[in-house]
């Protein structure tokens, strides 16, 4: 877990960079499983060297508070076996990557208000014809991931949700100095 000012993150800054040398290139954007699961595993981003595994993990505090976080897993495409299967939502030219944040309020823990936390929890995936997927927090049956393509929708959970911009994913070195 990494802790950027008040904001607790899954992502480190080198992930952030890798996923940033995404951006130009023709990715495709898939659901996927593992072995024989149903595609209930999450969704990934596939680069001509990298693929990036993207889902949300749900964490219950105190019984009563859900807390989401969003956790990225890189591997270099030599890495994944056969035991992987994708099925492609979309593809095209990645354009934009945005990493969404979450600030829950209020949380009451052993009878004491919490300072507000602030959790990344989405990512907003943009190409170059217009189209973008977005994968979000909402408890399922299997998952606590879901992902839209229908913009009137991601606005409807942005709103409801209200996630704001984190980070852009970005191909800046700055990021991989500033974990020296």
């Amino acid at each position: 877990m990494y802790y950027l000012f008040t904001m607790i993150t899954d992502l480190s800054p080198y992930l952030i960079y890798e996923l940033g040398c995404l951006k130009g290139q023709h990715v495709r954007f898939c659901r996927y499983s593992y072995k024989n699961s149903e595609y209930n595993e999450g969704f990934a981003l596939v680069g001509d060297n990298n693929s990036f595994f993207i889902r949300i993990k749900n964490q219950r505090v105190a019984d009563k508070h859900d807390v989401y976080f969003l956790v990225v897993k890189a591997f270099h495409n030599s890495e994944i076996g056969y035991d992987f299967k994708f099925d492609t939502i979309s593809e095209g030219k990645l354009t934009n990557l945005n990493i969404l944040k979450y600030t829950n309020k209020g949380m009451i823990i052993r009878n004491k208000v919490i300072q507000n936390i602030t959790t990344e929890c989405g990512l907003l995936a943009e190409f170059s014809d217009d189209s973008r997927f977005m994968v979000y927090p909402k408890q399922q049956l299997f998952t606590d991931s879901a992902c839209s393509g229908d913009l009137d929708e991601i606005l409807d959970e942005i709103s409801a949700n209200r996630l704001e911009v984190s980070r852009s994913a970005e191909m800046d070195i700055n990021l991989l100095l500033s974990v020296q």
